[in-house]
């Protein structure tokens, strides 16, 4: 009886590991359709984002630009905890903030917390939020090259597409003027998709646009994690009593 019992186990869960819906030799219609369904159940998580713009125009004209944005971020509600960084060529400005509920408190270059909840609208509806990035994915997936990792899946782009450049447009207010977008810009994209979320870990965006009186270099860099493990946001009493 005992090893009639334990070859009817085996045997069971042999059919359920074999019933189970692997992650691996997928298409991209099958990665992208889970995607698609598990950015639903996207929450909250931990991102990063960097954006770098550099412009030549002549010897003697020149501009650089640097912007990072960190938070802590809950979709459904827009409570967030974050950090944003901006530096154009001497100047550099570091801003932390709490949005929860109705409540917005910030603190610019470590200058002192102050009550912003009259603009609580400045911290919400952020375009680059998750479901966007997805989106991201989803217009452009059809354009780029699949290829698979151990934990992941990787889609990459270079040269110049329309669609790429449309689906980058509005998340990060990317247009370029004073170019032939088809004959002076290069684009380089890479999306990494997790096998085991089937969220998106990570974009990365290159624009290169050249001609004969200037050339423009930019770079915007996506990093997720903690993916819906994140702890709920509270403003910390500190705060409330300094900006009070």
């Amino acid at each position: 009886m005992k090893t009639s019992f334990v070859l009817v186990t085996t045997g069971l869960l042999l059919l359920a590991t074999g019933c189970a819906e692997s992650s691996n030799n997928l298409s991209q219609e099958d990665v992208m359709e889970r995607v698609s369904t598990n950015k639903e159940d996207v929450e909250n998580y931990h991102g990063e984002f960097v954006l770098t713009f550099e412009l030549e125009a002549g010897l003697f004209s020149s501009q650089a630009s640097e912007a990072s944005f960190t938070v802590d971020m809950f979709e459904t509600t827009q409570d967030s905890h974050g950090t944003i960084y901006s530096a154009a060529d001497d100047t550099e400005e570091t801003m932390e903030y709490y949005k929860v509920g109705e409540e917005a408190y910030m603190n610019t270059n470590d200058e002192g917390w102050e009550n912003t909840s009259d603009s609580i609208d400045d911290f919400t509806n952020f375009d680059s939020d998750y479901n966007a990035m997805a989106g991201i994915l989803e217009d452009i997936i059809e354009e780029t090259e699949q290829t698979e990792e151990e934990k992941a899946y990787i889609y990459t782009f270079t040269g110049y597409n329309k669609a790429i450049y449309k689906a980058f447009e509005k998340p990060f207010s990317v247009e370029l003027t004073g170019f032939d977008l088809e004959s002076d810009t290069d684009l380089d994209v890479t999306i990494t998709v997790s096998k085991d979320t089937f969220t998106i870990e990570s974009i990365d965006y290159e624009i290169t646009a050249d001609n004969d009186l200037s050339s423009i270099f930019m770079t915007i860099s996506v990093d997720y994690s903690d993916m819906n493990q994140l702890d709920p946001i509270e403003i910390p009493e500190k705060v409330i009593k300094e900006a009070n």
